[in-house]
């Protein structure tokens, strides 16, 4: 699991130390650098699969141009993911230059594992020390030949057993992804397909209800806009598909002012390779209706492509969604809380959300503060800094005054 992302220059961002919980929600005003963070997370989860830096930049807000904070060089991001096994973390770094032909390379990378005795130094690569040599046996240490250049970096192992090992790796893609493919010590190459493994499975979804509506072609794996969300549900085998759609019921039932009776979906066309969504609702007594999904409503769409993704993503992701209950009544919005907490305690699947209705985390309620960070600017620096709420100065008395809900309408939180 995902344990604390930490970022410096990111974006907006001054050094700031976000860490997760099951359920960890952010808040703050407009343009405090929220989405800024949620773009770190994105930016870890594609290079982890071996996407170029420059094409992951033209897919995050800003590009190349917002990258990096202004007036500085570099941008490093620091996440930290726990294994299990014997207490195990693995600190993984990445830090960004933006070099003199304006396009942006890995300038030093680093997987640091870390147990309860000791820490161990995976890799390291660090372009900045070209003459620097591997501090003992058997430990990686990268070098850079010209720094203009792309395709220069080097890893090298020295062994008491054997000559020097040279590798060669691209700067303009995550080491992190291309060292599956080398012939390196067992223990480097589990600890990097680990690591590589949860930032891949690092899931942003965005669904949009007007994409949802309509037909979609059977799928295995939901986008992130959850335009396929029926071909998702109906590609499923039949025992499982009964279940997730009764799960699906359950959890939607709350949310109108009458009676969901049943969520499915229906495989169409002529070799049934298209599908729809259906709900069956009950508004007057002894009197059903069935409706598909060009006829629900955004929150309806909305809160079912969420509780698809923590159904469907495998166990252990990171589920992200923006404004995660939009188009909620206010009222809804514990219904909501019950279904993340559920669902991702079954399927140990961790959410990051961000949240502008101080009705939600109102009815998070006190023993749930723990989870909430929120995000400002820095009045001196202008900077974006995460904070956790409970840490926020005289929180006590200003709760004496208002509800957390309450103090983001006055705008203190």
């Amino acid at each position: 699991m995902i344990k604390e992302l930490r970022l410096t220059n990111w974006k907006s961002f001054s050094p700031s130390t976000i860490y997760l919980d099951p359920l960890t929600i952010l808040i703050g005003t407009n343009a405090s650098g929220k989405s800024n963070l949620l773009d770190a997370f994105y930016f870890l989860s594609q290079l982890a699969t071996g996407k170029p830096v420059e094409t992951v930049i033209n897919e995050i807000r800003g590009g190349r141009e917002w990258l990096i904070r202004k007036g500085k060089r570099f941008a490093t991001l620091t996440v930290v993911v726990a294994r299990d096994i014997h207490s195990i973390e693995y600190h993984y770094s990445i830090e960004l230059r933006i070099a003199d032909d304006k396009r942006v390379y890995i300038d030093k990378e680093a997987l640091v594992q870390v147990d309860q005795s000791n820490s161990v130094l995976t890799y390291s690569l660090d372009s900045s020390h070209p003459e620097r040599k591997p501090k003992s046996d058997n430990l990686f240490r990268g070098y850079l030949t010209d720094i203009t250049k792309p395709y220069v970096d080097v890893l090298s192992r020295r062994s008491s057993q054997g000559p020097e090992k040279t590798y060669q790796f691209s700067r303009v893609s995550s080491v992190l992804s291309q060292m599956g493919s080398k012939d390196v010590l067992k223990y480097i190459k589990d600890g990097v397909s680990f690591v590589q493994q949860e930032l891949s499975n690092i899931f942003v979804l965005n669904p949009v209800p007007n994409n949802m509506r309509g037909y979609s072609s059977l799928s295995e794996t939901l986008k992130s806009d959850a335009s396929n969300m029926a071909g998702v549900l109906s590609a499923m085998d039949e025992a499982k598909r009964i279940q997730v759609e009764e799960k699906l019921t359950r959890y939607l039932k709350p949310l109108p002012e009458k009676d969901v009776k049943r969520v499915w979906t229906e495989k169409y066309g002529p070799f049934g390779t298209d599908a729809m969504l259906l709900c069956k609702e009950q508004w007057r007594d002894g009197e059903e209706t069935t409706i598909d999904s060009r006829s629900m409503s955004d929150g309806t769409l909305r809160f079912l492509a969420i509780a698809t993704a923590m159904m469907t993503r495998p166990q252990g992701s990171l589920l992200i969604v923006e404004e995660i209950d939009n188009g909620l009544h206010p009222s809804r919005t514990k219904e909501l809380i019950t279904m993340l907490k559920n669902l991702g305690n079954e399927r140990s699947i961790d959410v990051l959300c961000t949240t502008h209705n101080p009705v939600m985390i109102d009815n998070l309620g006190i023993d749930m503060l723990p989870i909430v960070f929120f995000v400002k600017r820095d009045g001196q620096t202008g900077g974006s800094v995460v904070e956790p709420v409970e840490e926020k100065e005289n929180l006590p008395k200003l709760l004496a005054h208002n509800s957390v809900g309450g103090l983001m309408t006055e705008g203190v939180l």
